[in-house]
């Protein structure tokens, strides 16, 4: 492309940002893990299934097994 070709630079919108699912529970993911700093994001992940089945799902964990 030759270089008179090129479009004129136009910063664009910062886009807002979304909230986020762990909102609301940040503050008990927070105290769970002062509780048990070994915790791993797999466990607080089931928590927050056993706390609220319809905001998270099994889709929402992802794991991957090493071999």
């Amino acid at each position: 492309m030759r270089p008179t070709h090129k479009r004129s630079y136009r910063r664009t919108k910062p886009y807002p940002k979304r909230p986020t699912m762990l909102g609301p529970y940040e503050a008990q993911i927070r105290s769970w893990l002062e509780a048990e700093p070994t915790l791993s994001a797999a466990v607080v992940l089931q928590r927050l299934m056993n706390v609220d089945q319809t905001r998270f799902t099994n889709k929402s964990l992802r794991t991957c097994r090493w071999q």
